[in-house]
């Protein structure tokens, strides 16, 4: 009769030992679910791919100016079914009417510039990822000229084909260094950003 209660006791535990490790295991799973739905956002975020040059088309906002300087804002819109993800410096290239390439030299914005900062940027279908291109306007260089371009070839972060964008967003006509030693088409660019800021 002892033989038969321990036995049975013995299974208890086990059984009592299984359920443990079931309910524990379900507690872990849970919580990793629960902890993780922040961190799974970011893997899902993670797992969208990079924007290519045939999902953008190229926006000109507007454009301001204060003393001496120009801004403008421009954006990659997301012509594609799918979501895409930039993130990084755009770049740059003033072009002619008939395509020839100006002289250009595009540079990173000090960082927090128009309080954008470097980060990912997710856009969906019809969306746009912003960002901005300062320079220095002819105010100072008296009789000194620099071109105005007839079009721009905006290329986004982590691409090698540009897009153009043509109209009054691909006037520009910026300056720099100085009367002595000019230095046409200096243009600070920001990172883009997921919101318009000016």
């Amino acid at each position: 009769m002892r033989s038969i209660i321990s036995t049975l006791a013995q299974r208890r535990i086990r059984i009592a030992g299984v359920a443990l490790v079931i309910v524990a295991g379900s507690v872990s799973t849970l919580g990793s679910f629960v902890d993780g739905t922040v961190a799974g956002a970011a893997n899902v975020a993670a797992k969208v791919s990079t924007c290519s040059s045939s999902q953008l088309a190229t926006v000109w906002v507007n454009q301001t100016g204060a003393a001496g300087s120009r801004a403008g804002e421009y954006g990659f819109k997301n012509v594609s079914a799918h979501r895409c993800e930039l993130e990084g410096y755009p770049t740059v290239q003033m072009l002619t009417k008939l395509g020839g390439k100006l002289s250009t030299t595009d540079q990173h914005a000090a960082l927090g510039a128009f309080q954008i900062m470097l980060k990912p940027v997710i856009i969906a279908h019809d969306e746009t990822a912003y960002f901005g291109i300062e320079y220095e306007s002819s105010t100072g260089y008296m009789n000194a000229y620099c071109p105005t371009s007839a079009a721009l070839e905006l290329t986004a972060p982590d691409t090698t084909k540009g897009v153009l964008l043509s109209g009054v967003g691909g006037r520009i006509q910026p300056y720099g260094g100085s009367i002595q030693h000019l230095h046409c088409g200096i243009l600070s660019m920001t990172p883009v950003s997921a919101t318009r800021f000016q």
